[in-house]
């Protein structure tokens, strides 16, 4: 066929069929090549079956002529009756045609369906046959229109001679057409399972290298989680024993700053007691020296209470001025104090929290 003999045959939609070294390929021109079949094989049946062609149309042309010379008479006079014969004939055989092209695009289709990776080139393989057919079958119909002009069964008597010559020649170009037409069928067959055997072939190399990569994937990928692994294990590790050293060396800063604030504390609270009592004394010194009504007194606080009541030893013609102040020289947390309220028999004083301890003692001065 001519379509293998050329270099590139580019069909619709983009796909390329090529001769390359004896091989008929197709694809785009940036994918891979997928090889299809033995260009020898196409072209081989391709000549079978124009030598089939021309052989048949020889025949027919002799026999035509044969016939033809002896009926030159007759002709002209059942003309009309051939060319309607003729026309008959066409718009049969077309029926035909257009019956066989349905049938070829249903199997067509449905081969897409099942193989839409290949479906490309067997439509495009399909295309180019049936057009090449198209044109062949078109030769064949103007020749076989002159033979039907010159062998029409519209004869009155004088076609009777030729009538068993007619036969004859439908019955061979009948037997010829049969013949031609296996010979189509067997090379398309070959032609199908060459792609059928060759696109298996490609499927079992494709699974195979598909398989092959997904283990070496598979054993890379094992390799490298088990390099990491040991890469955040040790990472682990030195976070855990940096961080173990930070917590020992800043427990050790912590116990001794909390050591040296609890023992300055402690210091400062007895420095403050002493002169806390120092104060006291001078004030109830100088309250006692004073000609009033006052009174000087200190209560120890009950453990786990948030107040304490004051009782006066003397009463007091009305409700004097008292402050208070709780003492600790233990180095207890320091607790406010606020006075609640007082009458001439006593007052009430309330604490910022529940006394702890019972080294607690409340401290106050009454006067009017």
């Amino acid at each position: 066929m001519a379509i293998f003999n050329t270099e590139k045959v580019k069909l619709d939609g983009g796909v390329i069929i090529t001769n390359d070294g004896g091989k008929v390929k197709f694809g785009t021109d940036n994918s891979t090549w997928t090889v299809m079949a033995d260009a020898d094989d196409i072209a081989t049946a391709s000549n079978a079956r124009s030598t089939n062609l021309k052989t048949d149309s020889t025949a027919r042309k002799s026999l035509s002529n044969a016939v033809s010379s002896k009926r030159s008479t007759n002709l002209a006079t059942d003309s009309s009756a051939r060319v309607s014969l003729s026309n008959s004939a066409s718009q049969k055989r077309s029926t035909n045609l257009k019956t066989d092209s349905s049938a070829r695009v249903s199997l067509s289709q449905a081969l897409s369906t099942k193989h839409k990776t290949d479906s490309s080139a067997r439509v495009s393989l399909s295309q180019a046959a049936s057009q090449k057919r198209s044109t062949n079958l078109k030769t064949d119909s103007t020749a076989r229109k002159s033979m039907s002009n010159a062998v029409s069964n519209k004869r009155s008597t004088n076609l009777k001679t030729d009538s068993s010559a007619r036969v004859t020649l439908s019955q061979a170009a009948s037997n010829k057409r049969s013949t031609n037409l296996k010979t189509d069928s067997s090379a398309r067959k070959s032609l199908s399972n060459a792609v059928s055997q060759k696109r298996s072939t490609n499927l079992k190399t494709d699974s195979s290298a598909r398989v092959s990569l997904s283990q070496a994937a598979s054993q890379k990928r094992s390799t490298n989680l088990k390099t990491d692994s040991t890469a955040r294990k040790s990472l682990s590790n030195a976070v855990s024993n940096k961080r173990s050293t930070n917590l020992k060396t800043d427990s050790s800063a912590r116990v001794a700053a909390s050591n040296a604030m609890s023992n300055k504390r402690s210091t400062n609270l007895k420095t403050d007691s002493s002169a806390r009592v120092t104060m006291s004394n001078n004030v109830s010194t100088a309250v006692a020296d004073l000609d009033l009504e006052s009174e000087v007194g200190s209560n120890d606080v009950t453990i786990n209470k948030d107040f304490h009541n004051v009782v006066f030893t003397q009463t007091f013609t009305s409700a004097p001025k008292i402050m208070g102040m709780l003492q600790n020289s233990e180095g207890d947390p320091i607790i406010a104090v606020q006075l609640s309220g007082v009458d001439t028999t006593g007052a009430t004083f309330i604490f910022s929290d529940e006394v702890p301890t019972a080294d607690y003692d409340l401290d106050y001065i009454a006067s009017l």
